[in-house]
């Protein structure tokens, strides 16, 4: 419907939020990632001020009407917000639980399972009411060789670069050949799929 529109009226400029890229080739990129997260060293003003912390506190409020933090609390905060890359839905989420717990006590959960990320909000859309929801609508948009892919990506901590995927000694997949000693498999473009989709990211490094 929008290259219909673009067609029709090439002037027009359309905004449009995705998880995934529209792949037009008129389209423009703006990707989106957390808010900005706060240093560990941080200071208690400095954390208050910080977005991701006040959007926690914003949160924290509409339960706890007039709630103001102690310092230790804000440190907990803050953490929190790190563990989960400064994610609004996830802040929000991990906020929604100080009515029953302390902020400690949310970051002791979080650290065992992103369970606790979740809400029984009546006017939130069931794929916002938890985190677990929103990796699983992620999940289904994907293909099965995607799925491969980011499954044998999993046993990779932190970041991984393209060469160890090629050379990776893991039994290649007979139908999408990740991984085949021959170089020529399908890894690479179905990893392009993956960040279009936002399921995974890319750093650009440097030449």
């Amino acid at each position: 419907m929008i290259a219909d529109i673009l067609g029709a009226a090439p002037g027009v400029k359309v905004l449009a939020t995705s998880r995934e890229r529209l792949q037009l080739q008129a389209e423009s990129v703006y990707a989106l990632t957390g808010l900005d997260l706060p240093d560990d060293t941080a200071d208690a003003a400095t954390l208050e001020s910080n977005n991701a912390v006040k959007l926690y506190l914003q949160g924290a409020r509409r339960i706890q009407p007039g709630w103001k933090p102690a310092a230790d609390d804000l440190r907990q905060i803050a953490r929190i917000c790190r563990m989960v890359d400064g994610l609004p839905l996830a802040i929000v989420l991990a906020a929604g639980w100080m009515q029953t717990l302390s902020a400690a006590e949310i970051e002791d959960e979080l650290s065992r399972s992103i369970d606790i990320l979740e809400s029984d909000l009546r006017d939130v859309p069931e794929r916002h009411r938890s985190m677990r929801a929103v990796f699983d609508t992620s999940w289904q948009t994907i293909s099965d060789d995607e799925r491969t892919l980011m499954m044998r990506l999993s046993v990779f901590r932190g970041d991984c670069h393209a060469a160890p995927r090629r050379q990776s000694p893991m039994p290649a997949c007979a139908r999408c050949r990740l991984w085949c000693p021959s170089q020529c498999c399908a890894a690479i473009p179905i990893t392009a799929v993956i960040t279009f989709t936002n399921c995974c990211g890319s750093t650009p490094k440097a030449a």
